[in-house]
C-alpha cells in the first residue's frame, strides 16, 4: 500500500481541488454559452448571402453587358478597317472602266462578312493628288451613300500622276444594354484608306 495515499489531504488541497473542478465546469458552461451565441449570430447572418447576391448581380451582369458591347463595337471598327483597305486596294488595280464604287462596296461587304451592308456609308474619292481629307481641283468625289453605292460615270483612273484613291466607311455603334439604348445614334470612327494608282 502506498503510505501517501493514507495521509489525510489538507485543507488547501481540497480547497484547490474544488476551485478546479469549479473552473473547468466554468469553462464548459462558457464555451457552451459561446457555442450558443455564435449560432445565434450565424442564425442572423444566414440570408445575408442571398440579399448580398441580389444587390451585387444586376450591377455585375450590366458591366460584363457594356464590356460586351464594347468588345463588339471594338470588333467591328477593326473589321470596317481591314475591309476600307482592301476595298481601296480592289479599286486601285481596276482599269476596265467598271463602276468604281461598285467595286469599292462589294470589296467591302466582302471582307467584313460580319457587318451589315445596309447600314455602311461608303465615299470614294479618284484622282486625287492631295491628301485626304483635302480634295485636290482635279479629283472626283463620290458619296457618302449609305446602303448601296454606285457612280456610274466615275473618270479612269490617271495612271502616273502621283494620284490617290481615298476609300472611306463609316458604321453605326448601336450600344444596347438590356435593351435599352445607350447610344443609338453613335457611329463609330470612319475608316479611311488611301493608296496610290497603280
Amino acid at each position: 500500500m502506498n503510505r501517501h495515499s493514507q495521509w489525510p489531504q489538507s485543507p488547501s488541497m481540497e480547497r484547490q481541488k474544488s476551485n478546479a473542478v469549479a473552473a473547468a465546469e466554468n469553462t464548459a458552461t462558457g464555451a457552451s454559452f459561446r457555442q450558443q451565441i455564435r449560432r445565434f449570430l450565424l442564425r442572423l447572418n444566414e440570408g445575408n448571402a442571398i440579399v448580398e447576391t441580389a444587390l451585387v448581380l444586376p450591377i455585375l451582369m450590366m458591366l460584363m453587358m457594356a464590356i460586351y458591347s464594347i468588345g463588339t463595337a471594338y470588333s467591328n471598327q477593326l473589321s470596317l478597317t481591314n475591309a476600307v483597305q482592301q476595298g481601296a486596294i480592289a479599286v486601285s488595280m481596276q482599269y476596265d472602266g467598271g463602276d468604281l464604287c461598285q467595286t469599292a462596296s462589294n470589296a467591302i461587304v466582302a471582307a467584313a462578312p460580319t457587318l451589315n451592308p445596309a447600314t455602311i456609308t461608303y465615299t470614294l474619292v479618284v484622282n486625287n493628288t492631295s491628301v485626304y481629307p483635302t480634295v485636290s481641283s482635279g479629283a472626283s468625289s463620290y458619296g457618302p451613300t449609305k446602303g448601296s453605292f454606285s457612280c456610274g460615270g466615275a473618270p479612269q483612273l490617271s495612271e502616273g500622276t502621283g494620284a490617290n484613291i481615298t476609300v472611306m466607311a463609316t458604321y453605326p455603334c448601336n450600344l444596347n444594354l438590356y435593351g435599352l439604348s445607350v447610344a443609338s445614334s453613335c457611329t463609330l470612327p470612319p475608316a479611311v484608306s488611301t493608296v496610290p494608282i497603280q
